[in-house]
């Protein structure tokens, strides 16, 4: 098997090579399957473009990487929680309404533009004092493009006496569309309506309940 050691193009042994950078192209390394099979090969190959020096370290044990290309791998996933009463007075259709009193919130920066965000959340009780209002909503945004709403039917006297209320979650996923980063989002008010609405728990005159600890997931899915 011969062996080529070129000081400017790299190493090349026929079933295999180490080829340097040039104008065009970043530095690669290929890795070829048994010859008995074929002459494939396996391109490790650097950015086109690095910001800063970099370090790849492989794992210190046997096995197999996953590729974050391959479909349904999980490629990470971020956290928010509420832990208070919030409130609004905000009302109206939630993909018109972009001041709805902010339930959860997470930075979010995708690792690809394929991939599926999919977002879920606990349940959220949603209350108003009046009878003014039948429905509230939960509303996805991603930065400041609405994604999706989930609606619940308030029920008279669901938590206490003259107190309407609902309890909703959010569970829904859409493609990210591009790497850059952006804030996740969701968010509650009542669809009509002019009475303040209240947010995991209540503070008002007919009733008074502690709010309970609910939590957002963001999950990003290989496409």
């Amino acid at each position: 098997m011969a062996v080529v050691i070129n000081g400017t193009t790299g190493i090349d042994t026929g079933t295999g090579s180490l080829v340097a950078a040039d104008s065009t192209t970043a530095t690669y390394l290929d890795m070829f399957e048994d010859t008995d099979n074929g002459a494939n090969f396996v391109r490790l190959i650097a950015p086109a473009s690095i910001a800063s020096n970099r370090t790849l370290t492989l794992p210190d044990n046997t096995g197999t990487l996953i590729s974050t290309a391959s479909s349904g791998t999980i490629l990470q996933i971020a956290t928010a929680t509420c832990d208070g009463v919030l409130t609004t007075t905000t009302n109206g259709a939630p993909s018109t309404i972009t001041n709805g009193v902010q339930v959860f919130s997470v930075s979010f920066t995708p690792r690809s533009s394929t991939s599926v965000l999919w977002v879920q959340t606990s349940s959220v009780a949603i209350s108003e004092e009046t009878n003014a209002a039948d429905m509230c909503w939960l509303a996805l945004w991603d930065g400041s493009t609405f994604i999706s709403a989930n609606s619940g039917t308030l029920r008279f006297n669901l938590f206490a006496s003259n107190l309407n209320g609902a309890y909703i979650s959010m569970n829904d996923g859409y493609v990210s569309g591009s790497t850059s980063a952006r804030t996740i989002q969701v968010r509650a008010a009542m669809n009509g309506g002019s009475s303040t609405t209240y947010v995991n728990g209540n503070s008002s005159a007919n009733y008074t309940g502690s709010s309970q600890r609910v939590r957002m997931i963001v999950w990003e899915i290989a496409a």
